[in-house]
């Protein structure tokens, strides 16, 4: 437990780390995470379909029908919004990653994990980077860099892969969308959301089952005592969360992008 000059501090650690209320604030987090991305993103998503679907029709009535404006029309425009459709999902997962991170909530939810993660005889540290995992395998995996043990972290390198990364989210959203209704369950929570959050603890329950299968057997050994500084509480820079939620946005755009408006073309000509 840190020792520090904010009695502020000093009390939200007391609530926030204890055994039991910690635990319970960690699931509600998860809870409102996997809501949140359902519920607020859902306006903008629906916004920018009707943009695109608009601006294809418009296409398709403005120009002659021919194959170049079908292409125009139905593979490009509606690829790209294949794309932008998802853009904020994808924005609010990074969004709401990079805040909870910089506001120091992220190290105390390693301590309230390490209990779950000493089951399998990895330590709290390793959740940070299955965490990142959850935005990308490639930084979850860059981020065992901290961690101390070779076996442990070669251990969370070998299960980062089950982690949902935001890749699969447009796949999950599209799924959802078309198959589980937006049921109220607990007031403001709906199926949808709790479906979603339930597709992401599957990759987290099916990580650590495979990291308890790795350290009791080729990776077997005694783990290091898990220590960590807790930074203070404090409220993130906006313009500089905003920098940090776009660079990614745009490599989902480049990279994802590229990939799905080459599909929608060549799925055009089929």
């Amino acid at each position: 437990h840190p020792v520090s000059a904010s009695g502020l501090t000093r009390r939200l650690d007391h609530l926030l780390l204890h055994p039991v209320f910690g635990g319970l604030i960690f699931l509600a987090f998860v809870t409102f995470f996997f809501q949140a991305i359902f519920s607020w993103a859902g306006p903008a998503m629906d916004a920018f379909a009707g943009v695109l679907d608009d601006a294809a029709d418009w296409t398709l009535a403005t120009f002659p029908a021919s194959w170049a404006t079908s292409l125009l029309a139905d593979g490009i425009i509606r690829g790209v919004g294949a794309v932008v459709v998802f853009v904020p999902q994808i924005a609010l997962l990074f969004a709401l990653i990079l805040f909870f991170e910089a506001s120091g909530y992220m190290a105390r939810a390693a301590f309230v994990v390490d209990r779950i993660m000493g089951w399998v005889g990895l330590e709290g540290r390793c959740f940070v980077a299955l965490l990142s995992s959850y935005a990308c395998a490639v930084p979850g995996v860059m981020a065992t860099r901290t961690i101390p043990s070779p076996k442990d972290r070669l251990a969370t390198i070998l299960v980062t892969p089950f982690a949902t990364c935001s890749a699969r989210l447009p796949v999950y959203a599209l799924l959802i969308s078309a198959f589980v209704p937006a049921t109220p369950v607990i007031g403001p929570i709906t199926m949808q959301g709790l479906t979603l959050m339930g597709l992401y603890l599957l990759g987290a329950v099916s990580a650590i089952l495979f990291a308890a299968i790795f350290k009791r057997g080729m990776l077997r050994g005694a783990s290091l005592p898990f220590y960590m500084e807790l930074p203070p509480y404090r409220f993130p820079s906006l313009s500089s969360l905003a920098i940090q939620v776009w660079r990614r946005v745009r490599i989902f755009l480049v990279k994802a992008g590229r990939v799905i408006l080459v599909g929608s073309i060549v799925l055009w000509f089929l």
